[in-house]
């Protein structure tokens, strides 16, 4: 018989995000380096340069948005679902004992277009069909040795629009775009120093915790 992972889901009394998401607050450089100004929107840029700090915007109403100072290189890739996306982690990083973001992008290497299709079916934990918000609340993040599973913050539980997470993006992805998306997961024991982040649609195993 195998093991079973146990899931935890938790949720958020709304005056405690503020304080979680201020560990979150990334660098304050440009896009590209030095230079200063406004971190970029992740929902308004899909381009293929790298090594930022963007900001996410949060499904959840009211509440602020998340900058993340992003690396070079993403931390792990694999394929995706969709035939010629990459699924990538960019940032799996602790914020406080209690919370962990992650920022994670869906890619076209190649040099043909690729429509979405089942994007916002597969990424979404309660996807709705009649066409309101969608977000990635599916994605969450895996600790094998543990045998948990850490998922998403959520204001109330099985609304996908009170999600501590990014909207989805519905557009088709030109060669070399990609969607970045962020999450603010529960976390692990201190002593976790890897984890797997798992989405509908792929996952990376072996990410570093940071």
């Amino acid at each position: 018989m195998a093991p079973t992972i146990a899931r935890r889901t938790p949720i958020l009394a709304a005056g405690l995000l503020v304080g979680m998401l201020a560990g979150c607050t990334g660098h304050s450089a440009a896009p590209g380096g030095a230079g200063g100004g406004p971190a970029q929107n992740a929902t308004a840029n899909r381009g293929s340069d790298t090594g930022r700090t963007m900001r996410f915007q949060l499904a959840a109403v009211g509440y602020p948005a998340v900058a993340a100072s992003l690396p070079g290189q993403p931390l792990g890739t694999s394929g995706s679902a969709i035939s010629g996306l990459d699924l990538e982690v960019w940032l799996l990083q602790r914020s406080g004992s209690h919370a962990v973001l992650v920022v994670f992008a869906l890619h076209n290497p190649g040099s043909e277009r690729v429509p979405t299709g089942i994007t916002a079916a597969a990424l979404s934990a309660n996807h709705n069909s009649a066409g309101s918000t969608n977000t990635v609340s599916g994605v969450s993040a895996v600790d094998g040795s543990g045998l948990k599973q850490y998922l998403p913050f959520m204001v109330r539980p099985g609304d996908d629009q009170t999600c501590v997470c990014s909207d989805i993006q519905l557009n088709d992805y030109r060669p070399g775009e990609r969607d970045y998306y962020a999450a603010l997961l529960a976390a692990p024991p201190s002593d976790v120093k890897t984890l797997t982040v798992v989405t509908g649609l792929g996952s990376v195993p072996n990410v570093p915790l940071s």
